[in-house]
């Protein structure tokens, strides 16, 4: 029970998370189309309000958590990352968990994962439910670079039930509204509720309520779950018999241009 429906084709809440130095309020103001958010961090959530292509946008910036450590972050900056969700209500249609990305950078350590997972749960298990890793490339990148920086953030991809999406520039935030819009139809509308509220609608629930529909999102991600990681290897599996057909075909041809060399070293001299 995450949630109330709401269309997200003409409104969009949006909450940005990530470590200091993430490049959120520079994102930010890329989604909303001028510089509205100021780069500095100031250990406050910032709200602001703008439209793109007729869609109306709440955007809130949270400021930025230890990169290491949960531990290590101000009891200050927890207490506002968990606010932030207030700050659009009833409720984000998005949190977008975001990752800078550079040619020259290593993937995210087993420990910026570790504390991007341990700050996304100040919001409550559900909060995955709603959220996409956002890579944002600080410059260009090939593929390979790209494919290498998001097997490295696969376990928090995972918890997202596999939703990631590439930002390179102002071009994509198109492409970034509907994939927000695209999660969004598949939580069949839900936004997160703010846990203060929810904690209070659990209060009045019958009791097993909250047990019965925990149970059932449970198994409902399960089965997410295990449609997803089918489906990955069916896209696998397909891929190698297509490496396997292509090389086939490569040696046939290979093949067939020795066979007719061979040949003609039998035929007669062409006579004049």
């Amino acid at each position: 029970m995450a949630t109330g429906g709401s269309s997200t084709q003409d409104d969009q809440r949006v909450v940005l998370l990530g470590k200091i130095g993430a490049g959120k309020s520079s994102l930010a103001n890329k989604i909303l189309g001028h510089e509205i958010f100021k780069t500095e961090e100031i250990g406050l959530c910032r709200r602001k309000q703008g439209e793109h292509a007729g869609r109306k946008l709440t955007v809130v910036d949270t400021p930025g958590w230890d990169r290491v450590s949960v531990l290590r972050t101000p009891e200050k900056i927890k207490q506002e990352i968990i606010r932030s969700a207030t700050l659009c209500l009833p409720g984000p249609h998005a949190l977008l968990l975001v990752l800078p990305i550079s040619m020259h950078d290593q993937p995210a350590s087993a420990n910026e994962i570790k504390s991007a997972s341990h700050h996304v749960a100040l919001l409550s298990h559900r909060a995955w439910r709603h959220t996409i890793v956002l890579f944002v490339c600080k410059d260009e990148m090939d593929t390979s670079a790209i494919d290498q920086q998001v097997q490295g953030a696969k376990k928090l991809i995972d918890k997202c039930e596999g939703r990631y999406f590439i930002f390179q520039n102002e071009s994509d935030v198109t492409a970034l509204l509907q994939k927000i819009a695209d999660m969004a139809e598949e939580n069949h509308g839900d936004f997160l509720i703010p846990q203060v509220y929810y904690e209070e609608f659990e209060k009045r629930m019958p009791s097993g309520t909250v047990e019965q529909i925990e149970m059932y999102e449970k198994r409902e991600q399960e089965l997410k779950q295990q449609y997803r990681r089918k489906c990955e290897k069916m896209e696998l599996d397909f891929r190698e018999q297509f490496v396997k057909l292509e090389q086939e075909i490569n040696d046939y041809k290979t093949g067939g241009t020795m066979r007719r060399s061979a040949s003609s070293a039998f035929l007669p001299p062409n006579s004049e």
